[in-house]
């Protein structure tokens, strides 16, 4: 990989970044869902969601 692709101030990997946290933690997410943890569950579930919002606007404003 190139030295930019480790750049945070290039939005196109933060987005990437971002997108493996959230599959991530919707891994976790579900595990937790199978095991009746809903607080931590939800933890997850905010953490995905503002990593998704991030991402949206990273695509709006940052290309």
């Amino acid at each position: 990989m190139a030295a930019e692709d480790h750049d945070w101030t290039n939005p196109h990997y933060q987005a990437k970044i971002r997108s493996d946290r959230i599959l991530s933690e919707a891994r976790i997410f579900y595990h937790d869902i199978h095991e009746r943890e809903y607080n931590r569950a939800r933890k997850y579930l905010r953490k995905m969601i503002s990593n998704l919002r991030q991402i949206k606007e990273i695509y709006q404003y940052g290309f």
